[in-house]
């Protein structure tokens, strides 16, 4: 039966039209195919876009309710500009990081497999006007903008009166690359529930910033549930088993607590909003700064069904919950396969 309707959907059986426009019986296919099977993880593969965090394993959920193979791009757009002094630790973020993901995964009865293949950049950016400016309209915390330079790349920690790590300069590349299993232990028409496996491999350099020199581990726990035809709520957690290399050698916590959090309520057959919380435990040993402590942000989303036959399209943006633990924004764009087709 669910062949079947993937057929109907497609339009690839014979004597069939393949779906051009909007079809009167597209939304009950739809929606009968959503309660056949349980639909994919629907959270939006975001972290904690820190430049000094990047480097380090923080695994996202990229999932499919579809056999085979599957894809998604992931865009993220960072704007930050943190400053903080704390006893014997003194860091400056002033950048913005544009990261993009090719998520691939392949798809075979209760196993999952996945490939994230990331590209980040790191530089001075053009958003710095447009940010004061929010700032200015909704008479929002300027956070020492105005008393630095517009569009500067300037990344700094200093601990004990050595410095850590210093960026200057735009860099660019192809980051670590990162591999994932996963087993689908529970499963059926309103929830799915899976356990990961992932690996952080030291493909790229850390003197680029883009890398951490070694191998990461990653464990966690992914479950996504109906309550109804329009509302499924979803969450997961973890740890990450952190190999102390690369750009904060020395500093980083060995294990980081992970978890996510989130809501994704479609209220047509074509659009949707999604809230999210994500979190993290502190990346840095005893740190009294906001920025590698303990994290917390709130993403929010709007959800489009077909904008691009076949796929689904998230726009979101996300804001620090916990002000200062995360950048001060992040603009994302998500594309991948349609949920639910």
């Amino acid at each position: 039966m669910v062949a079947l309707l993937n057929l109907l959907i497609k339009g690839n059986h014979k004597g069939l039209p393949r779906r051009k426009g909007n079809h009167k019986g597209l939304p009950l296919l739809i929606l009968l195919s959503t309660n056949l099977c349980a639909a994919s993880y629907p959270g939006l593969p975001s972290r904690d876009q820190n430049p000094l965090l990047i480097p380090y394993y923080i695994p996202t959920v990229f999932s499919s309710d579809q056999q085979g193979w599957s894809y998604s791009h992931d865009l993220f757009i960072t704007n930050t500009l943190q400053e903080e002094k704390k006893s014997e630790e003194i860091l400056t973020i002033d950048a913005e990081s544009l990261r993009y993901d090719l998520n691939l995964a392949y798809q075979q009865q209760d196993w999952l497999f996945t490939l994230q293949l990331p590209y980040i950049s790191h530089n001075t950016g053009e958003l710095d006007s447009l940010i004061e400016n929010w700032h200015d309209f909704f008479q929002l915390p300027e956070g020492g903008r105005k008393s630095n330079p517009n569009n500067r790349l300037n990344i700094d920690y200093q601990r004990d009166g050595e410095q850590v790590f210093s960026l200057q300069q735009s860099t660019s590349g192809l980051a670590d690359i990162k591999i994932a299993a996963a087993y689908q232990f529970s499963k059926n028409t309103k929830q799915n529930t899976q356990i990961w496996l992932g690996v952080d491999l030291p493909t790229a350099e850390s003197s680029s910033q883009l890398g951490n020199d070694g191998l990461d581990l990653a464990v966690w726990i992914s479950h996504n549930r109906n309550l109804n035809s329009q509302l499924n709520v979803y969450g997961m957690m973890g740890l990450s088993l952190i190999d102390d290399s690369g750009p904060l050698k020395g500093e980083v916590n060995s294990v980081i607590g992970f978890a996510q959090g989130g809501l994704n309520y479609q209220f047509t057959d074509r659009y949707g909003v999604l809230l999210q919380a994500d979190m993290h435990s502190a990346a840095v040993k005893n740190t009294r700064l906001k920025a590698l402590d303990h994290s917390l942000q709130m993403q929010f989303g709007l959800v489009i069904k077909n904008l691009v036959p076949e796929h689904q399209m998230t726009l979101f943006f996300s804001e620090d919950v916990l002000v200062g633990s995360a950048p001060d924004i992040t603009f994302g764009l998500e594309l991948r396969m349609a949920i639910d087709r």
